[in-house]
């Protein structure tokens, strides 16, 4: 191969190779002690090798001029260059007493490799590929050199095998084939020379063997040539038992054989090349292996997503951003033979579009706690300067050193993730008061208090039976919707209206309306709204008012009439009451709502007759329908429809029937994280309290909780608080449940947050500087908190309460 290359090159060239060829033979003649060490264990190496019949001589006295030319360019290239042929040497003479057939072929290949790039280059970056005549690859490491690669050259292989190039395939299939290692029992194994993340050399990867097989498979098809299909059989005999290890779930290849590293792109790139291998060899026992590798990874496969990122390894090791996508491709392949796979791959593929998340805790002055979805470089301005940190996944905390002069300074934080994404959050101020002087304490002067909000997220279920209300406190279902029939009257039944009352002392209520039948003149549409207008005004606690049932497109105009009498009647008496049109997404919900906008503009209404949609979504994903996972398409054609954004009430939500309990936890757990972060979502409302005909409740039909409804009640709690899921790119504003300022300030300010706070109320002279301060947490939806100031005594005059919050 050193003559065939040494006749391509310029005469210039080979003049150079002529000279240090006879400088290295007067080398070669110098007394034992002037050689390097590396230099004299591999002269010994090939010695050794020769004697034992395994290297040829002419082979050994190529070998030979290698080691002797590496030497001189240890001594005569620059430093950066001479270190990594300096490494390359070494490598070599640390397998210098096993120097069989196939592994010398293999180290003085990667060593002239590395003596004819680096005589003239300097070093590459990181991860770059060369190739010598045969096509054989060899990967450049930093401070190591080139080093042959088995899973870049079994990828070489196949890629020449998938575009047809028979001349290539032939030409690199014999250079690897050369290059195997028996392993015994009839396998092949192709080696990594070098030490790696704590494995010493030579070391084999079964994901490697495993997409040999498949190259070799391939190159076989294409070649019509059986002795390729046999060198395929090897390479997979190298992987059951060695490369293999068991997990409690099952078995996952060894990435690294000498480790047991649980990496996922390893176990889908087996599973991909084992399947393809087994098919084309008629091999049982490769196809019973991919198939074990396969139901391992469906069980280990929720283990690989942090719910922002992927992992590369378990635990917790997260992906590069092309591992990931990697990961993605590999999923997408084996999507057909599960869907499940298919649904990892849509999900993990979004976290490359989607931004960082954050949360915030309670923290000391002059710091700040976040907790961070997924790694990520923060730029962090404060104190009028920035500074840029590069955080991973989990909880930080950023600490400042304050001025020594009193004042507040606004802290503000950016994140941008490996994928370019970026998200942003204002936290609580820095804080320093200024020293207190003695004198009486002053009385303060009260702003106007914040206007107060309701809940921003509703979880609920439907109410079957009044006396079924405890079990759903009991589960932290704080909305309740319960059906109103209307058989014509302009006034609610007085016994429905008590039983309304009594819910709504505990709870919040959502009233769907059940006509007889729909009024379809002037007269039926003022009694019903008469009859929605006093029920509103005497059960305070309606939250909303829907209008059941979901009507057919031939009804939508006269659905949309009574709504809109409902509407322009309840809005001057109750204002917050949000009135809801209904939407069954398992039922041409696009039809439906493209009827609702033609019927909108032909009377003339220049906005909804509603406040919201209403939509039961289907239980999965489909074409057709609407699920909760398709969100983004039902915004998307609502605000085609009607020009506008509307708010969006997840109503009837179920699992699939027949889920297994723990299953149907894990259903309804996904199904409020997507809700919770979904902007226009107003809540969701379960349609099963107790199972029935429909099993899918959170109680057995005599009333016990199921096991679910357990592994459910803290998770439906944090739901309404807002606290499930810290969501991508998106920033709530904090709102006050309750708010009272004092009148003296040994009152204390009370309090209360609709969803997870923190909070810092300071008192400030009239510049605005903090006299006094306190800072701390609350939860969303509990009883008001009174939030004392320090205390303290303050100069006499006057002052202003200010209260901060952030979610």
């Amino acid at each position: 191969m050193l003559v065939s290359e040494v006749r391509d090159r310029s005469p210039l060239l080979l003049r150079w190779l002529l000279v240090g060829v006879g400088a290295l033979v007067l080398a070669g003649a110098a007394p034992a002690a002037s050689l390097l060490p590396s230099e004299k264990l591999a002269l010994a190496g090939i010695q050794a090798s020769a004697a034992r019949g395994q290297i040829d001589p002419a082979t050994a006295a190529k070998d030979r001029t290698l080691v002797d030319r590496a030497a001189v360019q240890i001594a005569t290239l620059p430093p950066a260059r001479a270190q990594l042929i300096a490494a390359q040497l070494d490598q070599v003479a640390a397998q210098s007493s096993r120097l069989s057939t196939p592994r010398a072929l293999t180290l003085f290949g990667q060593l002239q490799a590395n003596e004819l790039w680096f005589r003239t280059k300097s070093p590459p970056a990181d991860k770059t590929d060369i190739t010598d005549v045969q096509g054989v690859v060899y990967r450049y490491f930093p401070g190591r050199g080139f080093e042959f690669h088995p899973l870049a050259n079994a990828s070489a292989l196949d890629n020449a095998a998938s575009a047809k190039d028979t001349a290539a395939v032939q030409t690199l299939a014999q250079a690897l084939i050369a290059r195997g290692i028996a392993q015994g029992g009839g396998a092949i194994a192709w080696e990594y020379e070098f030490d790696y993340a704590g494995g010493r050399a030579p070391w084999l990867s079964g994901m490697a063997q495993a997409v040999f097989a498949q190259a070799f498979a391939r190159a076989s098809k294409l070649l019509g040539d059986a002795s390729l299909m046999t060198e395929a059989r090897a390479a997979f005999r190298a992987i059951p038992g060695r490369l293999v290890q068991q997990l409690p779930e099952g078995p996952w290849i060894k990435l690294y054989g000498f480790n047991k590293a649980v990496v996922l792109n390893a176990q889908l790139q087996t599973i991909v090349s084992l399947g393809e291998y087994a098919g084309a060899a008629e091999d049982s026992a490769a196809s019973a292996l991919a198939s074990q590798l396969e139901q391992t990874t469906l069980t280990d496969l929720p283990r690989f997503d942090s719910g922002y990122w992927t992992y590369y390894q378990l635990p917790h090791t997260f992906s590069p951003l092309d591992y990931q996508q990697f990961v993605v491709s590999l999923l997408q392949k084996l999507a057909p033979q599960n869907p499940a796979f298919g649904a990892a791959a849509t999900r993990f593929d979004g976290y490359d579009t989607q931004p960082p998340a954050f949360r915030l805790g309670d923290s000391a002055p002059g710091t700040v706690k976040l907790w961070l979805s997924k790694p990520a470089s923060l730029l962090v301005d404060a104190l009028g300067a920035s500074k840029r940190v590069s955080l991973g996944f989990g909880w930080h905390t950023l600490s400042w050193k304050l001025p020594k002069t009193a004042g507040i300074w606004a802290v503000h934080i950016a994140a941008t993730d490996w994928a370019g994404n970026t998200a942003s959050l204002d936290a609580l101020p820095l804080v320093r008061v200024s020293d207190v002087v003695a004198g009486r304490r002053a009385s303060t002067r009260v702003a106007t208090p914040a206007s107060l909000a309701q809940p921003s997220f509703t979880v609920g279920v439907q109410l079957p039976d009044p006396t079924k209300a405890p079990l759903a406190a009991r589960e932290h279902l704080t909305t309740l919707q319960v059906g109103v029939q209307w058989l014509g009257e302009s006034s609610p039944d007085p016994a429905v209206v008590a039983s309304l009352q009594q819910l709504a002392a505990k709870s919040r209520l959502v009233v769907e309306l059940q006509p007889q039948q729909l009024p379809s003149d002037d007269s039926g549409r003022a009694a019903l709204a008469a009859d929605v207008t006093t029920l509103v005004q005497q059960v305070p606690g309606i939250q909303d008012v829907l209008l059941g049932p979901v009507p057919a497109p031939a009804a939508a105009k006269t659905y949309l009439e009574a709504l809109g009498a409902i509407d322009d009647a309840v809005k001057p008496a109750a204002p917050t009451v949000r009135v809801g049109a209904e939407v069954d997404g398992n039922t041409a919900p696009q039809t439906l709502l493209n009827t609702y906008a033609r019927d909108i503009r032909n009377e003339g209404w220049t906005t909804p007759p509603f406040d919201e949609l209403a939509v039961r979504p289907a239980a999965v994903s489909a074409a057709g329908v609407w699920a909760v996972g398709d969100y983004a398409k039902l915004v998307a054609a609502a605000t085609k429809a009607f020009g506008t954004a509307v708010p969006v009430l997840w109503d009837g939500v179920t699992a699939l029937p027949g889920l297994a309990d723990a299953d149907q936890a894990t259903a309804y757990t996904t199904l409020l994280q997507t809700a919770s972060c979904q902007p226009q979502t107003e809540g969701v409302l379960f349609a099963t309290l107790v199972d029935g005909s429909d099993t899918t409740g959170f109680y057995a039909s005599d009333g016990t909780a199921k096991a679910s409804a357990t592994t459910l009640k803290p998770v439906l709690a944090s739901a309404a608080r807002g606290s499930l899921v810290a969501c991508p790119g998106l920033s709530t504003p904090a709102t006050t449940s309750a708010l009272t300022f004092p009148s003296d300030l040994s009152s204390g300010v009370q309090v209360g947050c609709v969803r997870d706070c923190l909070y810092l109320l300071t008192l400030d002279d009239p510049t605005g500087t903090p006299v006094l301060a306190a800072r701390g947490a609350l939860t969303g939806g509990a009883a008001p908190a009174t939030v004392q100031l320090p205390a303290a005594t303050v100069p006499p005059g006057t002052y202003t309460l200010t209260l901060r919050l952030v979610t």
